[in-house]
């Protein structure tokens, strides 16, 4: 394992930061048997509603979070 690459992701807890509303990113846990777990997917997704509803979801066991790495060059074109 080299050294980190600059401008690389870098893991964040949710006290550092919450993650971006709607956005896919990198989800890490650790379970209650000691499993680690990472997932690519939105932290909190819906809405709170101004009638006092809400269809808004957050991820419920995710402990850090990072944004998405950049996708391998000419995958995009």
């Amino acid at each position: 394992v080299g050294p980190p690459i600059e401008d690389e992701p870098a893991w964040a807890t949710f006290d550092d930061e919450p993650p971006p509303h709607e956005e896919v990113v990198l989800l890490f846990w650790v379970d209650w048997s000691g499993a680690k777990y990472m997932e690519a997917a939105r932290y909190s997704t819906g809405e709170r509603l101004p009638n006092g509803y809400s269809n808004y979801s957050q991820h419920s066991w995710a402990t850090h979070w990072m944004p998405l790495p950049a996708p391998p060059e000419g995958t995009m074109e």
